[in-house]
């Protein structure tokens, strides 16, 4: 789930601008090629520009979500694993949006190495002609399996006297990170090299590179500051059989984390909006966007990951979190611009901030009947999870219970809100809200099963204390 995700790319449809024929062989896009265009997430509501170079034979490739803002750049030369950087502005608690950059190492398991814009086309065949806005063209089709659900795509292809394949795409494909998330990218095509501008595979000089961990998941487990779960305080508590936040009026609708590793900032205000349903009686949307765009100074990384206590810590430092109406909108990624006649990157003074925090609280690990308790009086739970597996992207409905899941910290790899629990068909489970869209799995929510703790939810939760 990391930032990077928007490019794995499963299948792709073209859009003729000349007169196509049918090719008679599957097309092929080039080992060194320039893109540009818009990424378009309709669940999230995110439309936004991209450029990408790709150099399979230098082992290169920079990717730009916003060009001149937000750059990554894979180079797989660098050994033993390759190497991503990451040239981003970043907030902290001294610095207002400063360009800077970091750098991800590959592992053995986990090779850095160029990202390609297209799809791998192994496992297409061409399946019938077409006309398609017009024109006449092949449709080759992905003939390939993922898990329950059939993976097919289709790969409209025509020709142009200007080359093997045409200048004008539209790439559209469910992304593999996300589930079931729809993507659409409308792109430039130029498979001429010499058009690179000078030093597009170099890093801007004078950035320097901070080390960030080893490739891995957008979320990691550390110690925290919040007291530990007072379970004596709660000795008497009678716990009801089952419980639904969303009964009550204290959850939002679910949201789209698009194609940014964001997960934590959901978890956070998600469990932020519970608690200050509690106080008022009024249910505020949060943002997201703030927390993305400011809290790097507590150690977030805004779409390559982070940690709810640490956002809970730059919230009490600052006196509260913005709504979504003051602040702006979610935008899957650091905010560089003033989308819409919202102030622009991190603005978090100019907003009006709710929601005081006194403090935040970790749940005994591992118990169940305290993370019940603490769902049962202070209303929304953060938790993490394994969400690693297959099995999870494709959840339809059911008690999800998935035997190789981990629930030790270290497997622990996505942040979501435990809103509830209850019992189906003799199987305990934990309500869970994700950030993946109303498309992702019963209308963006999950029954995980609460037997030995699968996939860990109650392995690292943590819950808001209001002031």
């Amino acid at each position: 789930m990391e930032g990077l995700g928007w490019l794995l790319v499963l299948g792709a449809a073209v859009l003729l601008g000349a007169e196509c024929k049918a090719p008679l062989e599957t097309p092929t896009f080039g080992d060194i090629y320039h893109v540009t265009g818009v990424i378009s997430l309709p669940y999230a509501e995110i439309r936004e520009p991209f450029e990408a170079w790709y150099n399979l034979t230098g082992g290169k490739s920079p990717l730009s979500p916003s060009p001149g803002q937000v750059v990554t750049y894979q180079f797989a030369s660098i050994k033993p694993f390759g190497a991503s950087f990451k040239v981003t502005p970043e907030t902290t608690e001294t610095e207002v949006n400063v360009r800077k950059c970091f750098r991800i190492n590959g592992t053995d398991g986990d090779l850095i190495a160029p990202q390609s814009v297209f799809p791998s086309l192994e496992n297409f065949k061409r399946v019938r002609e077409e006309r398609f806005r017009g024109q006449r063209c092949a449709v080759w089709q992905n003939v390939s399996y993922w898990g329950r659900k059939k993976n097919v795509y289709t790969l409209r292809v025509g020709s142009s006297a200007r080359g093997p394949v045409p200048l004008h795409y539209e790439v559209r494909g469910f992304n593999s990170l996300l589930g079931s998330h729809y993507d659409k990218y409308e792109i430039d095509y130029s498979s001429f090299s010499h058009r690179f501008p000078p030093n597009v595979f170099h890093l801007p000089e004078g950035v320097q590179c901070e080390q960030w961990p080893a490739a891995g998941p957008e979320h990691r487990i550390v110690p925290n500051n919040g007291p530990p779960f007072p379970t004596a305080h709660y000795a008497g508590l009678i716990l009801p059989e089952s419980l639904d936040w969303r009964l009550y009026g204290a959850v939002t609708p679910v949201k789209d984390q698009a194609v940014c590793g964001s997960c934590w900032s959901f978890a956070t205000t998600g469990a932020m909006e519970g608690a200050l349903f509690l106080k008022t009686g009024v249910l505020t949307p949060l943002s997201q966007q703030v927390l993305i765009d400011c809290s790097w100074g507590f150690g977030n990384q805004a779409c390559d990951g982070g940690e709810e206590w640490r956002a809970y810590e730059w919230i009490m430092k600052h006196g509260g979190i913005a709504s979504t109406e003051s602040y702006g909108p979610y935008l899957g990624q650091v905010r560089v611009a003033a989308p819409l006649g919202w102030g622009g990157r991190c603005h978090c003074n100019q907003s009006e901030l709710v929601a005081q925090l006194a403090g935040y609280t970790s749940v005994e690990p591992g118990s169940a009947a305290a993370l019940k308790a603490a769902l049962v009086k202070h209303g929304p739970v953060a938790v993490n999870i394994d969400a690693s597996h297959k099995s999870f992207a494709f959840y339809a409905n059911g008690v999800y219970e998935e035997p190789r899941c981990g629930n030790e910290t270290g497997a622990l790899d996505h942040a979501v809100l435990a809103v509830g629990y209850g019992v189906l068909h003799g199987k305990s489970y934990w309500l869970i809200k994700n950030s993946w869209s109303t498309y992702w799995g019963n209308d963006g929510y999950i029954l995980m099963a609460m037997k030995d703790n699968n996939c860990g939810v109650a392995t690292a939760a943590s819950f808001p204390i209001l002031a």
